[in-house]
């Protein structure tokens, strides 16, 4: 097995370079100072990722776009074609369908200028969006790339780690010094025996006693080395680095996805909102005679402009409902991604 399978990478991403591993393999030396920094760029990178997609996946402006959507249906519930109606009765005498269709033009002239600006407002929401999910496409990508890139680093550590064959460091027993008291006994003991010495000489030329020596015992053991416990190797303590950055990473990655998918649909309803008033825009404008250059005298038609009315709430109402499921699903997402941005765990990523 070579030293690319040294390491099986989870979450789907794809087994690191045979080739890459090699060459980072052969820039490793052994010196603390080079192993401490080993992939520093590699991680350097993946931690920027981390970040980033902690910073891409929050709500963003979907309150703002709910509140768009709130001022299109109040503005449009507005203006009541029934408006259009004289009063009956003594209060129609001074009334007429001229006065209330000139009034009722400058109305829905002030209206659809308001609605074109919110229109344009919700589109500007709907092309953030639409570009915030590229965003976190490439995000993804960058991610998993990066995560691979980190993979090759690791692999190649191990591999250097499982060919090195540390010998373990040993400290060995201390031998007694001698101290100031030792001279003085030797000076003692033989004193001793020159007294001794001529009892030593009687007892020659008497009987032969029996004596015992006392010798030490052979098999005494010999008091062993006292092992000292290896430190870990600057590499090893590296790799524990690497691979906590690596597995923040994998578990976020998920987070990129949850934000994609919490947004997926709202670009379009918002979309569908922009082209509901332009077609409003368009209906109100030929049934109230404003189309041409010039107005005309014409009788509008109440159940048109109530139907074109009614097709542009339908659209708010769909797209206020998408974006309430939104807003659920980026509130899951928000409390899934809090514990990742604790101060205790930037710390831990920093390292």
């Amino acid at each position: 097995m070579g030293v690319a399978g040294t390491i099986t990478p989870t979450g789907g991403a794809p087994k690191p370079d045979p080739a890459r591993v090699a060459a980072l393999r052969y820039t490793l030396v052994d010196e603390p100072e080079t192993c401490a920094a080993f992939g520093e760029a590699a991680r350097a990178n993946l931690a920027s990722l981390n970040d980033r997609t902690l910073a891409e996946t929050r709500s963003g402006d979907l309150a703002e776009c709910g509140l768009l959507l709130d001022h299109v249906r109040d503005r449009v519930a507005g203006l009541d074609p029934n408006k259009l109606q004289p009063r009956s009765g003594l209060a129609g005498l001074f009334d007429s369908r001229g006065k209330r269709l000139k009034g009722f033009r400058a109305a829905y002239a002030s209206t659809a200028a308001a609605l074109g600006q919110s229109a344009a407002d919700i589109g500007d929401r709907a092309g953030a969006l639409a570009r915030k999910d590229a965003a976190l496409e490439t995000l993804w990508s960058e991610t998993r790339d990066a995560i691979a890139e980190l993979d090759a680093h690791i692999a190649a550590a191990r591999g250097w780690l499982a060919n090195e064959s540390p010998t373990p460091v040993v400290e060995e027993a201390a031998a007694p010094q001698p101290t100031e008291e030792m001279p003085e006994r030797c000076e003692a003991q033989a004193d001793a025996e020159a007294q001794n010495a001529p009892v030593a000489e009687a007892v020659t030329d008497a009987e032969p006693v029996e004596t015992t020596a006392v010798t030490a015992s052979e098999d005494t053991p010999e008091p062993e080395p006292t092992p000292v416990a290896a430190l870990p190797h600057p590499l090893e303590s590296r790799l524990a680095t690497l691979e906590a950055v690596r597995a923040t990473a994998i578990g976020r990655l998920p987070l990129l996805r949850a934000a994609q998918n919490a947004d997926c649909r709202t670009p379009a309803s918002l979309k569908q909102v922009c082209d509901g008033v332009e077609a409003w825009r368009a209906d109100w404008q030929d049934a109230l005679g404003l189309a041409g250059k010039r107005p005309k005298k014409v009788r509008p038609d109440r159940i048109r402009l109530g139907d074109a009315s009614t097709a542009l709430t339908d659209r708010i109402q769909a797209a206020g409902r998408e974006l309430s499921a939104a807003q659920a699903r980026r509130a899951e997402l928000d409390a899934r991604a809090a514990p990742a941005r604790t101060p205790a765990t930037a710390t831990a990523l920093a390292a």
